[in-house]
């Protein structure tokens, strides 16, 4: 299986997260201030429906300067 290369672009104040789905997958994007703890970014985009195969684009506040993100990529 080929790994999902993600991307990132910020136009201030909104960050913009990028990531090729492989097929029959859900994706959500959880943020964190510390990298221990993690919960859902808070977007509208960011409910985990499974979507077809090809570019998702994820978007809201950036959050501040010490903000980390990941993806949580799951087969359906």
């Amino acid at each position: 299986m080929n790994t999902p290369t993600p991307g990132l672009s910020v136009i201030d104040p909104s960050l913009f997260l990028k990531l090729n789905v492989p097929e029959n997958r859900s994706v959500q994007v959880e943020s964190s201030a510390n990298l221990t703890h993690w919960s859902l970014w808070d977007i509208p985009a960011n409910h985990g429906i499974a979507q077809p195969a090809g570019e998702a684009t994820f978007s809201g506040p950036a959050g501040g300067a010490n903000r980390f993100y990941r993806f949580f990529i799951q087969e359906r």
